[in-house]
């Protein structure tokens, strides 16, 4: 048995148009944005060609339609035989009361009359949401699995601050600007983890060796002072040869302590400087999911507790 997808084939050749959603209860030009956003989203898939309304509607005004009328499948079918594409899509939104939505889709195979996908859904919130679901359309329409921040978006919340990062592009000079607080975050942010968290232990690495090697420095120089001291006060040849020696393998201790030092110290300085350019210059790697916390903290004010969460996409 065929799959939706051999069926669809997701192939870029075949041609839809979507018409505008007929508005019931709420205004033509929000009904009009409203489908233009599901357009967007259908442009997104890549898995069609597809007709720009400008084009829908002269074409249909060359054939004397002026209104579409009707939304059924049969009807989707002439109009979409009218414009000679492959698939055709109408619907309406239909706003049920204060913040109750309805939309109702189908989209029609033109040459078979066959309606390939028919979606009626019911939801709670505004105008906002029902632009999320019918983006979120778009793809299942294509037999898809929709983008991680549009799920994200429908089950956080589209003002959720994790949201709004996701969505957020990501600029050059932002990762620049997180790469100066640390080394690693700027990649990270553009979506290249794998170099931002190599950048982040190289810098702690780099750092913890220098604070070891400071304080293996500071730790010697009292003990070298110490036994330089029971040098200059030693009378007898033997004592003398001793604390010689003694200080000869302090100083060889500090020389290296300090070297290392300066090693490890130029080298965080280069991991720096390396993870600054990384952030500006390398490419931005599009995985959302990259940008989004599955754990996050949340507090109970009826319970007083704070609570560990789990979210998943």
């Amino acid at each position: 048995m065929s799959s939706p997808l051999l069926i669809w084939g997701q192939n870029p050749d075949n041609i839809i148009a979507v018409f505008d959603f007929k508005p019931v209860g709420i205004e033509k030009r929000q009904a009009e944005k409203i489908t233009e956003r599901l357009r967007i989203q259908l442009n997104k898939t890549g898995a069609v060609k597809q007709m720009s309304r400008k084009w829908i509607y002269n074409v249909l005004h060359r054939e004397g339609i002026k209104k579409i009328k009707c939304i059924t499948p049969a009807c989707t079918a002439d109009l979409g035989n009218t414009l000679d594409v492959d698939y055709a899509v109408t619907g309406e939104l239909i706003k049920e009361g204060d913040s109750t939505f309805t939309i109702d889709m189908n989209m029609v195979h033109v040459p078979s009359r066959i309606t390939k996908k028919s979606k009626r859904i019911t939801l709670e919130g505004d105008l906002g949401d029902v632009v999320v679901e019918l983006e979120i359309l778009a793809w299942n329409m294509m037999w898809l699995n929709p983008p991680e921040y549009l799920l994200a978006k429908k089950r956080l919340g589209r003002h959720d601050p994790n949201v709004i990062a996701m969505i957020k592009p990501r600029t050059r000079e932002d990762a620049l600007k997180r790469a100066m607080w640390f080394p690693g975050m700027g990649s990270i942010y553009r979506g290249n983890i794998v170099p931002g968290c190599a950048f982040m232990s190289l810098e702690l690495t780099f750092i913890g060796l220098t604070i070891h090697n400071q304080r293996k420095f500071a730790d010697l120089k009292p003990d070298r002072d110490d036994n330089f001291e029971k040098y200059r006060a030693a009378t007898v040849g033997d004592s003398i040869n001793k604390y010689v020696a003694i200080l000869e393998r302090i100083d060889s201790d500090m020389k290296k302590a300090n070297a290392n030092l300066r090693t490890y110290s130029i080298s965080a300085v280069g991991i720096w400087a390396l993870s600054m350019a990384h952030a500006f210059y390398a490419k931005e790697k599009k995985d959302e999911f990259a940008f989004f916390r599955p754990v996050r903290f949340t507090f109970d004010p009826f319970g007083n507790q704070v609570s560990v969460r789990w979210y998943f996409l």
